[in-house]
């Protein structure tokens, strides 16, 4: 089994719209989308990770026996850097409201048939600029509501 860093192969790209299909977005949706990874900080994606059991025990024994139930919750987080001289920099792409798709390729570009990605519908959150800190650029966070169950195994067509 390889060990695979994020740096240099991580890629996220934000969609003006789902794609056709969440299991099976096309290269061409892909790379019509913006790609935000050269603004993203190394540890700049956090997607939501709740994993809720329920209590299936009964009171004819002395253990908590549980099932897996629902999963997801909370926002997906982006943090990125801000660019003042870049008009068209991640910072003014993320306005309130606006819907469409964060897709994120943990093992290269994400553009190619085949490759494994995942899809999370999504809403944006306003930004908020994160505090000044010495040497440091400045930096903003991005919450994204998931609006629907995300494709967690989807494949490039």
């Amino acid at each position: 089994m390889a060990k695979t860093v994020s740096e240099g192969v991580v890629h996220v790209y934000w969609l003006a719209a789902e794609p056709a299909s969440k299991a099976a977005p096309t290269a061409a949706e892909i790379t019509a989308g913006v790609d935000l990874t050269p603004y993203l900080t190394k540890d700049g994606v956090s997607t939501p990770s709740t994993q809720n059991m329920v209590d299936v025990g009964g009171l004819d024994t002395n253990y908590n026996a549980e099932v897996v139930g629902s999963w997801g919750g909370g926002a997906l987080t982006l943090t990125m850097f801000r660019d003042d001289t870049d008009e068209s920099d991640a910072y003014d792409l993320v306005v309130y409201g606006t819907n469409g798709a964060i897709v994120i390729s943990r093992f290269g570009e994400g553009t190619t048939v085949s490759d494994k990605v995942e899809v999370w519908p999504a809403q944006m959150h306003e930004p908020t600029l994160m505090d000044t800190a010495g040497d440091e650029v400045q930096k903003f966070t991005a919450a994204f509501a998931v609006t629907a169950e995300p494709a967690m195994r989807a494949v490039v067509a």
